[in-house]
């Protein structure tokens, strides 16, 4: 995906911050719009794959303290502007919106579907999704120990950006556990690589459910081009 293709939009949220957006606007009647995983941004590998090759244009935006966002890391600032650019693009595009979420993203995106249980989606997909991200961010993203962490009230990550998180994000992400009953009356697509050690698959155990639709890829957390081309062709199912 080229960036000569891709339109760059930046919207106020309703703390008066910027939202900073990519659209890649194709002949289509649907959109999807993409929530990028922790330490990532609105134009990572994963959004390029998914902007190249699905048939429905696509929306994506920076996190709170990700991309060009400076804004503080909270769950309620990360569910805010997922609702700041979901009413946005269905103000601009007046069609059928899908959601797709990476890892953390896949948890914005349930604790967002959890507040706003009347917002219709022609389909929630979900890759490497880290149902338990308290213990994601625990067991694997902090790289202190938790008492310093909690004693400082922050941490810092150096690895795409200088990142810096407050104790707050992380009680955050344990108040807000995922159960699959805030979700029964909703299809989700889910894809997990079986050789993920981040968001490990077996979390996905009590995340079940007539509704709940797995698809298994012998894949890590990041999906290689074969493991994101059967997404693509599942999504292209779904959508049609």
């Amino acid at each position: 995906m080229r960036n000569e293709f891709i339109e760059r939009i930046v919207l106020k949220n309703s703390r008066g911050n910027d939202v900073f957006l990519n659209v890649v606007m194709k002949n289509s009647s649907d959109v999807l719009i993409f929530v990028h995983g922790f330490d990532s941004n609105k134009s990572g590998s994963t959004f390029r794959y998914l902007a190249d090759k699905l048939d429905v244009s696509i929306v994506s935006f920076d996190l709170p303290m990700h991309g060009e966002s400076s804004e503080e890391l909270l769950l309620f600032n990360c569910i805010d502007d997922l609702f700041i650019v979901d009413q946005y693009v269905r103000g601009r595009f007046n069609c059928p919106v899908s959601l797709f979420g990476s890892s953390f993203g896949s948890f914005v995106i349930l604790n967002f579907l959890k507040r706003n249980p009347n917002l219709f989606y022609k389909g929630v997909f979900l890759k490497s999704s880290a149902i338990k991200m308290d213990k994601v961010f625990r067991d694997v993203l902090i790289e202190e120990s938790m008492d310093s962490f909690k004693n400082r009230g922050y941490t810092v990550k150096n690895r795409n950006k200088k990142m810096i998180i407050p104790y707050a994000f992380y009680e955050d992400l344990v108040s807000n556990q995922i159960n699959i009953d805030d979700f029964s009356n909703r299809d989700l697509y889910l894809f997990h690589g079986v050789n993920d050690n981040t968001a490990l698959i077996d979390d996905l155990n009590d995340f079940n459910g007539s509704n709940v639709h797995v698809m298994k890829l012998s894949s890590s957390h990041v999906f290689d081009d074969d493991s994101l081309s059967s997404v693509v062709d599942r999504m292209h199912t779904v959508l049609r």
